[in-house]
């Protein structure tokens, strides 16, 4: 999207801005800050007004404009970036891989028992999920392909002791695929599930096992003591939230497994940051309260 003219690099690159809004720039040249620049745009003050200190107000028309900087030094050296002015809340494909028919693989720390029923839940939701409405938003994000979760079975490994930190999470999981025999697979995404820890962890990330890169969620059980309502009726259960937190984390692995090198919005915020409301999904093993997802088809949260 943005373009680079002789030796000047404009930094951020490339930009989206909602309209109205103001964003501060600099121009580089070999990665060091140049301090005296004319900047101008393009188009015209129609496409936005930028500051001398580099500071452009995106117009309350949606386009694309050009922010061109020029070294007031040596005019021969410019540079131009491309700005995408948008009015929605939209997720953007930045390009990076995503993993629209993941395996997935339960790694849980501790007994079944210590999970106050979420091991149930877990299957049922892994085994109904698959032509969902729920995941079928994820479908307009998967580049032509659709969205499909495989479950791949799990593993029990004793617990690291009540209230343990959680520690480098990737390695363990890394050392309890060595243990079992299986090779790292970068189409499965392993997720560590911990009965109890010292803060509540709930986030996806990538980690190298040997010279393979996986995907893993990290979760933790939360306390009974935290009352959250269910979009289902009544309130969730430690086992419940952590499904829905589950379902957050999938769907954002599934989008955007390199986390904000896929879709994102131009704050950096995946499929499921901005919608704080739960949703209510039956499935054949029960009705689940899930994570709402941004859908640019539906132009706000759904399903």
């Amino acid at each position: 999207m943005a373009t680079q003219v002789a030796n000047i690099r404009l930094n951020p690159d490339p930009m989206r801005l909602f309209v109205r809004q103001w964003a501060r720039f600099e121009a580089r040249l070999n990665g060091l800050t140049v301090p005296r620049v004319n900047w101008s745009v393009r188009e015209g003050t129609a496409a936005g007004i930028v500051a001398g200190d580099g500071t452009y107000t995106a117009p309350q028309t949606v386009g694309f404009y050009h922010l061109d900087a020029t070294s007031v030094d040596d005019p021969e050296v410019g540079g131009s970036l491309v700005i995408q002015v948008v009015a929605t809340q939209d997720l953007y494909d930045y390009g990076g891989a995503i993993l629209p028919k993941p395996k997935v693989t339960l790694i849980w720390l501790g007994a079944r028992d210590d999970f106050a029923g979420a091991v149930d839940d877990f299957h049922g939701f892994l085994g109904g999920v698959n032509g969902s409405a729920w995941l079928s938003v994820l479908d307009q994000y998967t580049r032509g392909d659709k969205a499909e979760v495989t479950f791949a079975g799990e593993i029990f490994e004793p617990a690291p002791g009540r209230a343990a930190p959680l520690l480098d999470p990737g390695p363990r999981i890394c050392s309890v695929l060595a243990r079992h025999g299986l090779s790292p697979d970068p189409g499965t995404i392993y997720s560590l599930m911990v009965a109890a820890a010292t803060t509540r962890v709930a986030y996806h990330a990538v980690t190298l096992c040997g010279a393979v890169q996986v995907p893993i969620i990290v979760l933790s059980l939360p306390s009974a003591g935290a009352i959250q309502d269910g979009a289902c009726g009544g309130r969730l259960t430690p086992a419940q939230k952590m499904v829905r937190s589950f379902s957050h984390e999938l769907a954002e692995t599934i989008t955007d497994p390199h986390p904000f090198t896929a879709w994102a919005d131009i704050y950096g915020q995946e499929v499921a940051d901005d919608c704080a409301h739960a949703t209510c999904v039956a499935f054949p093993a029960g009705s689940y309260s899930l994570t709402m997802l941004l859908s640019n088809a539906a132009q706000g949260c759904a399903p």
